[in-house]
């Protein structure tokens, strides 16, 4: 499996991670595929192994619910979707690796609805940064998740 990834022109990295995955039988090709795309991805962009691996799977899940379970891969709309929650879960797991979180489930779900209402919005705060951006929508987790 690792070969014929390699033959295909994929990184060793992906390679390696994809090959896996397909070994151990458990896992979807899709969300293999998936996986391997985000590790690669995240570990190009200096990520540490354990951001890698839980971005990866939060990747591959979510790609393998759209992709597999409902038939839509080719819904770009969709699929922007769910690549922006992904990227909310990971914004809020950084937050809580950082700051101890007593109800981790409960934050991300603030946190994922917060961030998506945001992207998605029809106003966007135009003028700002992400950097500014991100930092509204944490200070308005923050204030819900406290209350």
């Amino acid at each position: 499996i690792y070969k014929t990834q390699i033959a295909k022109g994929k990184s060793e990295v992906y390679a390696n991670e994809y090959a896996g995955l397909m070994a151990g039988g458990v896992n979807h090709q899709i969300y293999c595929e998936e996986y391997a795309f985000a590790y690669e991805e995240a570990i190009n962009k200096n990520r540490s192994e354990e951001y890698s691996r839980v971005y990866a799977d939060k990747y591959g899940s979510e790609l393998v619910d759209i992709k597999a379970r409902f038939g839509i891969s080719d819904d770009e709309e969709m699929i922007d979707f769910v690549i922006e929650k992904v990227s909310a879960y990971m914004k809020a797991w950084e937050y809580a690796k950082e700051n101890p979180i007593k109800d981790f489930n409960r934050f991300v779900d603030i946190y994922e609805n917060t961030y998506l209402n945001t992207s998605f919005s029809d106003e966007r705060m135009s003028g700002l940064s992400v950097e500014e951006i991100n930092k509204l929508i944490l200070k308005e987790v923050l204030e819900k998740f406290n209350k």
